[in-house]
């Protein structure tokens, strides 16, 4: 395996985990709990945490899975464009409807169930597409 596809696979796999375990650890929770101040005070604790690395991460994951594709011919290529693909999506729907609506979580009063479950949804979709994501750049990557 040469380093730059070492490199994506440590990359991709080091966000998307990211992302699985955060829903893993909080999601259960949050979706049964009252939309309450406690609920919001340990949403945007626990959002504000990841928000110093997440977007960051994924960013530079975006970067070196472009990189990794360019490079690729035939399945190789398709799999990680595949990767990007999902990759690319998950930040245009952060950036359109993730945080837009955590941070009216965050700044409104308690109360917003259905805001509250509009976003757990949403961090379900985000935590699926980047595993599968994963296993696309893990798939190219072994081919």
């Amino acid at each position: 395996m040469e380093l730059w596809s070492l490199l994506t696979v440590v990359l991709v796999g080091v966000w998307s985990v990211g992302v699985l375990a955060f829903s893993l650890m909080r999601l259960p929770g949050w979706w049964h709990a009252k939309a309450d101040a406690a609920w919001r005070a340990d949403f945007t604790k626990a959002v504000t945490s990841v928000d110093r690395y997440q977007p960051i991460l994924l960013v530079a994951t975006i970067a070196i899975t472009t990189w990794f594709a360019s490079g690729m011919r035939g399945t190789t290529q398709i799999l990680a464009v595949a990767a990007l693909a999902g990759l690319v999506a998950v930040l245009v729907g952060s950036v359109a409807f993730l945080v837009p609506l955590q941070r009216r979580l965050m700044k409104e009063a308690p109360g917003d169930e259905a805001g509250k479950h509009r976003w757990i949804t949403g961090h379900i979709g985000r935590t699926l597409v980047g595993s599968l994501a994963f296993a696309f750049v893990v798939l190219a990557v072994t081919l």
